[in-house]
């Protein structure tokens, strides 16, 4: 089942979690992604191009910053929710069912709101 957001998406996470699979599916689960980002450098000018609602950002990224100083960045300027994953998180988004992994990535957002929401698909 495809799942709509009103949610605007970036991903951010070192190059060896490969960001741009966690992009495909998302995308395949038909949520809006504006692009992945490997440092928190892009990541931040992918934010400031279009309006971004929602950051999944790994605490490991390549660069300087780490994800909790883009967490901050993000919030303070552009008042982006941010999900961070740690090493578990990110190891396990890709050995988990798509559906099921994302839902628990996006459960952490609102949880209220994705329950109800599967309440209403049941």
């Amino acid at each position: 089942m495809r799942h709509t957001t009103s949610e605007t998406i970036i991903v951010a996470m070192s190059a060896r979690h490969r960001p741009s699979d966690l992009v495909h599916r998302l995308l395949e689960e038909g949520h809006e992604v504006v692009g992945a980002a490997t440092t928190a450098g892009v990541a931040l000018s992918l934010a400031a191009q279009a309006q971004v609602t929602l950051a999944i950002v790994a605490l490991e990224l390549d660069g300087r910053r780490d994800g909790q100083r883009l967490a901050t960045i993000l919030e303070q300027s552009w008042g982006v929710t941010t999900v961070l994953l740690d090493e578990h998180d990110c190891a396990s988004i890709m050995e988990l069912e798509p559906n099921v992994a994302l839902r628990g990535i996006l459960d952490r957002v609102r949880p209220d709101a994705q329950s109800a929401d599967r309440h209403r698909q049941a």
